[in-house]
């Protein structure tokens, strides 16, 4: 049954979880807000629309170290680093890289709660745990993963970049977080999806949401749909995609692109990686790690003997745009773009791929 908190008791259950975990949230990053360690509500930020980058960082760091290993003699030594969650938050050193575990809940060793992921990035990150936890079992994502409570909020603001709605991923969400949190103007809404947020509420003596509560919910939700100007016609979306190679937006879009990789790197779903090893040539200490790669870079599909299949930008646009709202359907069962609308803004020469769908539907 949703709960209900006033202020106080937002700040207090705040203050506990950062003092207990490893808490990350909304903070100012310039004139942007990004995800970052807090740890004093004065750092945290609530008057954004979506944050710089989503929170795949967190889970998928843009770099992180497989294993090392040592070669002596015949005998091979590999220590293998599974817990790795420090990277995307600069140098600021990480619970798991200290190798401290705060263990308040039953059943899993949580560690971190990230606060303030938006719907839509809840969507993406669902759709990370199937590349990586159903299709692929990759231990260093799910350590990471599982060790995570998401506490979500009901998106009340949006941006100019915004489409969501269009996917039915946002502004509101039905599952998929532990805790989910929305402003009622005076007062707040806060529900459970998980036995560890069932737990972490559980500690607190807090009322039931009223029949006229709910009723305020789905107001909210109604007023923030009102809001979007951005929109994606999504009917048959699959074959319109693919159907015309020759469109001339794909050109037009091309002679703009300029093949940066910024779109892979801020999209919550994008989840190509490298892996490449360093160390000493004998080899006696090496070291394997994997970074992030990007479908948008020339080097990307080269292969043997400078042989590239994607040599011309124009494919690697059509790849990244198809792949979001094509190919990634068949292969997961989900398309992989969730609206959240980052490509689009932070694209250096404004390429739109609502825009490209329009084109291609005669819109």
């Amino acid at each position: 049954m949703p709960k209900i908190m006033d202020e106080k008791e937002l700040q207090s259950l705040l203050g506990l979880l950062i003092k207990e975990y490893r808490f990350i949230g909304p903070v100012r990053k310039d004139l942007e807000t990004g995800f970052g360690e807090i740890k004093s509500l004065k750092e945290l930020v609530k008057d954004y629309t979506n944050t710089i980058e989503p929170p795949k960082y967190l889970f998928l760091t843009p770099q992180e170290t497989l294993f090392s290993y040592e070669m002596k003699k015949e005998e091979i030594t590999i220590t293998k680093t599974e817990e790795q969650g420090h990277a995307a938050l600069g140098d600021r050193p990480s619970l798991w890289s200290e190798g401290i575990a705060v263990e308040p809940l039953q059943g899993k060793a949580i560690q971190q709660v990230i606060f303030g992921v938006r719907p839509c990035d809840v969507h993406g990150i669902r759709m990370m745990d199937k590349v990586f936890k159903e299709d692929f079992d990759d231990t260093y994502y799910q350590s990471k993963r599982n060790k995570t409570i998401i506490f979500s909020v009901t998106c009340t603001s949006v941006s100019d970049y915004c489409f969501c709605q269009s996917w039915g991923t946002g502004p509101s969400l039905k599952d998929g977080f532990d805790l989910l949190l929305t402003d009622l103007g005076d007062r707040y809404l806060i529900e459970t999806g998980s036995k560890e947020g069932n737990e972490i509420i559980g500690k607190m003596r807090l009322r039931d949401a009223t029949p006229m509560e709910l009723k305020q919910k789905a107001a909210v939700i109604k007023a923030t749909e009102a809001k979007f100007t951005r929109k994606l016609n999504i009917k048959d979306i699959q074959q319109i995609m693919i159907s015309q190679p020759e469109h001339p937006t794909w050109k037009d879009k091309a002679d703009r692109c300029l093949s940066c990789g910024n779109c892979t790197s801020v999209c919550p779903t994008c989840y190509c990686f490298d892996v490449q090893e360093k160390g000493d040539y004998n080899p006696s200490n090496m070291e394997r790690y994997r970074l992030w790669d990007s479908c948008q870079l020339l080097e990307y599909s080269q292969v043997a003997l400078g042989g590239n299949f994607r040599r011309e930008r124009i494919s690697r646009l059509k790849q990244f745009m198809m792949h979001k709202l094509s190919f990634s359907y068949p292969q997961y069962g989900d398309f992989h773009c969730v609206g959240c609308g980052r490509c689009i803004k932070w694209c250096p020469t404004s390429i739109d791929l609502t825009e490209v769908a329009k084109d291609l539907r005669g819109e």
